[in-house]
C-alpha cells in the first residue's frame, strides 16, 4: 500500500491478489529461511528501486509498463 499525505487528505493505492498465491510465495520464502515483510507488484517494486537508488526524483513523472505474456 502506498500512501501520500496532502493537507488532511490521503491518497491510497491498494493492490489485491488471491490469498492462495500470496501464501505459496510466503511459504517458499520461509522454506528458504527468509522472512517476507511485504509484497509488491512488479511495476511498483521497480519504481521503488529507481527512487531509492536516486535514478528518479520525487517530483519527476515517469511511466513503467509491464507486459506479461
Amino acid at each position: 500500500m502506498l500512501k501520500e499525505k496532502e493537507k488532511n487528505k490521503q491518497q491510497i493505492i491498494l493492490f489485491a491478489a488471491p490469498e492462495e498465491s500470496v501464501a505459496q510465495y510466503a511459504d517458499l520464502l520461509e522454506e528458504a529461511k527468509l522472512s517476507p515483510q511485504s509484497a509488491d507488484i512488479s511495476a511498483l517494486a521497480l519504481y521503488r528501486y529507481f527512487f531509492h537508488s536516486n535514478k528518479v526524483e520525487a517530483d519527476e513523472n515517469i511511466m513503467l509498463v509491464e507486459i506479461d505474456h
